[in-house]
């Protein structure tokens, strides 16, 4: 089932935040579709994005600077 319609269709204005997560730093798996979900999140009224990654490639804190600067500049700042 796709989250996208179910939550912005079905349920607008219910979730205040979304946890979204990807199996290697944000971005670089290429399966999840991260520039879709913050256009919807932000029409469906989403105030928090919550991201994680299951496995990291790179010591977590190097892991956590690439995941910000991948929100940060390609998904926020387009």
């Amino acid at each position: 089932m796709e989250p996208i319609p179910l939550i912005t269709f079905t349920y607008p204005g219910r979730f205040f935040s979304w946890h979204i997560k990807d199996y290697k730093e944000l971005g670089e798996s290429g399966k999840i579709p991260f520039r879709e979900y913050v256009e919807y999140a932000e029409k469906s009224g989403v105030q928090y994005l919550i991201a994680e990654v299951e496995d990291y490639s790179y010591p977590p804190l190097y892991s956590t600077s690439l995941a910000w600067e991948y929100i940060y500049h390609t998904l926020l700042n387009n």
